[in-house]
């Protein structure tokens, strides 16, 4: 978000916070997240190493950006990161009538386009060019036990 200002409310609350504007500007210019609040409101947030031992934490910072620049509202760090991360929610399903398996990474998002990058491959876009599915074809020739599903978040 190049273009901002920061509101003296969340110049009050980065400091009670002990949040530099440097990490802000960070968050800013290259969020891991970008989340639809409300119109005209967003959320944009990124996991970020604090302390020693360092530990993860998710930054959010609330934008206002039905104005111009568009202004911050606030931001604050939290430890809740699934709680703000859920939706990253990969939902997965596989109908053994069909021998499809779906994977679907962002639920509320409207297919824009579709592309079968590989025969029996199917990869659904948003307006954005983000991947928002996959879906398999012939799903139970293409991956072990289709049926089974094992999930692990890495770090």
């Amino acid at each position: 978000m190049p273009n901002y200002v920061v509101t003296e409310h969340a110049l009050f609350e980065m400091k009670r916070r002990g949040l530099s504007e440097e990490t802000l500007r960070q968050v800013l210019s290259s969020p891991d997240q970008r989340i639809d609040v409300r119109p005209g409101r967003v959320a944009l947030q990124s996991r970020v190493a604090v302390g020693v031992p360092v530990r993860l934490q998710l930054l959010r910072v609330v934008v206002d950006i039905d104005r111009e620049p568009a202004e911050v509202v606030t931001a604050y760090r939290t430890s809740k990161m699934l709680k703000y991360l859920e939706a990253r929610i990969v939902k997965a399903s596989y109908d053994p009538t069909t021998d499809t398996l779906s994977l679907i990474f962002k639920e509320d998002a409207t297919v824009f386009e579709s592309d079968e990058d590989k025969p029996g491959v199917i990869l659904d876009y948003d307006e954005s060019g983000n991947l928002v599915s996959v879906e398999i074809l012939d799903a139970s020739r293409r991956v072990t036990e289709a049926s089974k599903m094992e999930f692990r978040v890495a770090g």
